[in-house]
């Protein structure tokens, strides 16, 4: 399925008693513009008041019912991290990925008095044009600030001498993606001064996968945003992530993905065709 309307903020009002599935790729935001309502998923129901926020993980069930005596209009939106390839570096897209894991497993409810809550009112308040760059960076700096927690800062003294688990700790703070999947490995151990050998180790320790996995990992989430975004064939895209062969590109799709890179095209169409028109 594509990731529909990526940060882009969306509004619709249901009436009275009404339900709303929340169909979408991706980590949800959505606030109570108007009305009240619930929440609803398998695992964390809530009330909502006007300005409430939920953020929501990707995958599930979950909707929105609006309450019984008035119609409930809210805003909301959706993060894909896995498209902010060259942007996040590859530390804060695991921090992200730790997200998931833990403090945000589930749906949590930031209510209107909290300052998430009133950063998104803010944004939709000031920026009236929902299609704008300037909601969109509004959006993403919420989206990051609530899901990319903040590594702490090295002790002092830690500064004078470090050792290589921490040089490569450091460094892999600042290393995009992209870099990542650029640069040799010879060249990513002589940047964080150690062996090629060690560097694998590190690596691994950090991440828990090897630097091939991780590599592999990351070209394939390129290839599919190629394929949602552009309408390069499938032997260019294959090409343009760093698979020599079409054949081998496409088994290692269809291994991650479940379908060939030709059957999640003309899926992700179809989805794209089906909920355009409802999620407007």
């Amino acid at each position: 399925m594509k990731h529909l309307g990526h940060l882009f903020l969306e509004e619709t009002t249901l009436q009275p008693s009404a339900e709303w599935a929340l169909d979408f790729s991706g980590w949800l935001f959505v606030r109570v513009e108007s009305g009240e309502g619930c929440w609803i998923d398998k695992t964390s129901p809530y009330l909502l008041d006007r300005g409430d926020l939920v953020v929501a993980p990707p995958g599930g069930l979950r909707s929105v019912r609006a309450s019984r005596v008035a119609a409930t209009t809210i805003q909301y939106f959706h993060f894909c991290p896995e498209l902010l390839g060259g942007f996040l570096s590859i530390a804060e897209r695991l921090r992200a990925q730790r997200g998931v894991e833990g403090f945000l497993s589930k749906a949590k409810l930031f209510p209107a008095s909290d300052p998430v809550a009133r950063e998104f009112s803010d944004a939709c308040d000031q920026e009236r044009d929902r299609a704008s760059v300037g909601l969109r960076c509004r959006l993403l700096r919420l989206a990051v600030n609530v899901l990319v927690q903040p590594e702490p800062p090295l002790a002092t003294g830690e500064t004078v001498f470090l050792p290589a688990s921490k040089r490569v700790q450091l460094f892999l703070r600042h290393l995009s993606e992209a870099e990542l999947t650029d640069f040799t490995a010879e060249e990513l151990a002589a940047r964080c001064g150690c062996s090629v050998r060690h560097f694998y180790k590190l690596f691994r320790t950090f991440f828990g996968i090897s630097l091939r996995a991780k590599r592999t990992e990351l070209r394939l989430l390129k290839a599919r945003q190629l394929l949602a975004e552009t309408g390069m064939r499938v032997i260019d895209v294959a090409a343009r992530t760093g698979f020599r062969e079409q054949g081998l590109f496409s088994t290692a799709f269809k291994k991650r993905f479940g379908l060939t890179p030709t059957e999640w095209r003309r899926n992700g169409a179809a989805a794209v065709s089906k909920n355009g028109s409802d999620s407007r």
